[in-house]
């Protein structure tokens, strides 16, 4: 729980709002009491949390977008892959060091620069079209 006194709003995350709802719960009191005490309305805050927007950005989507792709670079690119991925012969070698998924993801899309530029072309596009649809939801609410 946030007073901000600069806004007169007392903000709460989402889990703090939930917890608030249960009657007679300690952060049901608490809120209580600072309503009460300051008069401030209660404003439940979004979290900031970036979302993952490249979700299917699995090992086999890598391996099927180097075969079908990379062209002249397949071979060089898929052996890259897999000593990134810490096999060897197609197998995976339990005593060979691999590297984390984000560090193969980082790799990947410095290879494939496609990839990361149209998915932040799909984001925008999609913020836009939610944006817009909240516009129309609000213009709908005040007419």
């Amino acid at each position: 729980m946030f007073i901000n006194y600069e806004m007169a709003t007392i903000e709460l995350t989402k889990a703090e709002a939930k917890e608030a709802g249960v009657f007679k719960s300690d952060m049901y009191n608490d809120l209580t009491k600072v309503r009460e005490a300051t008069g401030f309305k209660v404003v439940v805050k979004e979290s900031k949390r970036k979302r993952d927007t490249l979700k299917g950005l699995t090992y086999a989507y890598m391996e099927v977008y180097i075969e079908k792709k990379a062209g002249e670079r397949k071979e060089e690119l898929q052996a890259e892959l897999n000593v990134l991925r810490g096999y060897v012969d197609g197998k995976r070698d339990i005593l060979k060091e691999k590297s984390s998924y984000g560090e193969v993801r980082e790799w990947f899309l410095e290879q494939f620069p496609e990839i990361k530029s149209y998915n932040d072309d799909f984001n925008k596009k999609r913020t836009e079209a939610r944006e817009k649809k909240e516009r129309q939801r609000i213009e709908k609410l005040i007419a």
